[in-house]
């Protein structure tokens, strides 16, 4: 099996700008659009040169969704996909996980930070508004 992974550093900060269930909402779906993304670039991703490709490893790429929403993980589910992802002496590689996932992990982080960032900016107006107020 082929492995990548994201991890996210500050989850605890992150954690704390998101408490709420409305913004919780939004980080779950942010999980599952870039998920769904990164199913869609890899299968895009996933049409191999040579007279060996059958279109199974393509057909193979499944998605899921767990930890109730929060985790996402996509993956080809035939052995023989690392030899075509890496390549062997008698083949050369043919990536199609890692370009799909470099992808796809640009376009989540970006997400990501867009939602801390208007949450860190709602939280400075109340502050500036609470502060404002005359008794």
């Amino acid at each position: 099996m082929i492995a990548l992974g994201l991890k996210v550093y500050g989850t605890k900060k992150l954690k704390v700008n998101l408490k709420d269930k409305r913004q919780m909402k939004l980080v779950k779906g942010i999980v599952k659009k870039n998920t769904a993304l990164l199913n869609q670039e890899m299968v895009k991703a996933a049409v191999f040169k040579g007279g060996y490709s059958t279109g199974r490893t393509r057909q193979s790429i499944s998605l899921y969704i767990g930890n109730n929403g929060l985790y996402g993980k996509v993956h080809p589910n035939t052995r023989y996909s690392p030899y075509v992802e890496y390549g062997t002496r008698f083949m050369s590689a043919q990536p199609f996980v890692k370009p799909a996932f470099q992808k796809a992990k640009k376009e989540f982080i970006k997400d990501l930070e867009k939602l801390t960032w208007l949450n860190l900016e709602n939280k400075v107006y109340l502050m500036r508004c609470s502060n404002n107020v005359s008794y």
